[in-house]
């Protein structure tokens, strides 16, 4: 089995989620997942073995990055943090020799069964591995554990300059992909352009489908490039959330290993809570009341059987 490591930088206070989100991180114990944090140890996650934590102030994380990159990297806010992750193949080489992969993630979520979308024959035949069709996903990108990969983002013009700034420029998502995956840039103009303007409730559905037909005639395989778009990021609008149809639509169900979309009948990777968030109370169980499913809508997190 192809092994993999997933790094996580946060500072701060844990989510309210976190119970929820670590349980799910134990629940993929052949994905081990690295923690550099100033928050206390979660209840839950001791003794879990896949689950490494790396005490560390974001004063003293930030000095080690500029130390590992020859640069400052001293940024306002912890925001910031995701544009090294392109950098993480350097900055955390130390303990990536023994994996296969080596990866970013959010903690905004919960994972799904991981090895069940990214199974050993995909990791086998690909080298990148995004959630997305059209870019690198910042919520997981899993990237193999080779030196072009791991010192690629060195080619992003004006990688340091664009790193000492304060301000963030997505270079997960955006920069990075370029390196790899040119076209995108022409891709996401006509998502801007053409699908966003449909005002439709589905546009992303729409233009995914759009882009597996591109992937498939631009051949981005034979580049050993996995972007397959997984829906894991539901998107809301104001006037969406005042819906009651779209409110009791839009549902979905997290039972250990697996997290379930009840609008698109269809498991998913995991679930990112990106917008539903925001629309949340702070009021969610915690490890010890996870004891059957737990149901999540835009109402919050609730238990059922």
């Amino acid at each position: 089995m192809r092994s993999i490591a997933v790094i996580i930088p946060y500072f701060g206070k844990w989510p309210s989620w976190a119970d929820v989100f670590f349980h799910s991180c134990a629940m993929n114990d052949t994905v081990d997942f690295f923690f550099f944090t100033d928050c206390p140890m979660p209840m839950f996650a001791d003794g879990v073995k896949n689950l490494h934590f790396n005490r560390v102030s974001f004063g003293r994380y930030c000095e080690m990055v500029s130390q590992k990159l020859d640069l400052n990297f001293f940024p306002d806010n912890t925001y910031k943090l995701c544009d090294i992750r392109p950098f993480y193949g350097i900055i955390h080489g130390d303990i990536l020799d023994d994996f296969d992969f080596w990866g970013f993630g959010d903690l905004d979520l919960v994972w799904g069964d991981i090895r069940s979308f990214y199974t050993d024959d995909i990791l086998e035949e690909f080298d990148i591995l995004s959630t997305h069709a059209d870019r690198i996903s910042g919520h997981l990108a899993l990237f193999r554990n080779l030196p072009d990969y791991n010192t690629a983002a060195l080619k992003i013009p004006n990688w340091r300059s664009l790193l000492e700034d304060k301000k963030h420029y997505a270079m997960d998502e955006q920069h990075f992909t370029l390196l790899f995956y040119p076209e995108a840039k022409w891709l996401w103009k006509i998502h801007k352009y053409i699908y966003l303007r449909l005002k439709y409730e589905d546009e992303w559905y729409l233009y995914s489908r759009f882009l597996k037909r591109v992937n498939a005639l631009i051949g981005i395989k034979k580049r050993r490039l996995f972007f397959v778009e997984q829906n894991t990021t539901p998107w809301f609008t104001d006037e969406m959330v005042k819906d009651e149809t779209i409110r009791q639509q839009w549902r979905w169900r997290y039972n250990n290993e697996k997290v379930y979309d009840f609008k698109r009948d269809k498991e998913l990777i995991y679930l990112h809570f990106l917008c539903l968030k925001k629309y949340w109370k702070e009021n969610f169980m915690h490890i010890n009341e996870l004891k059957k499913s737990v149901m999540i809508s835009l109402d919050g997190l609730y238990e059922t059987n």
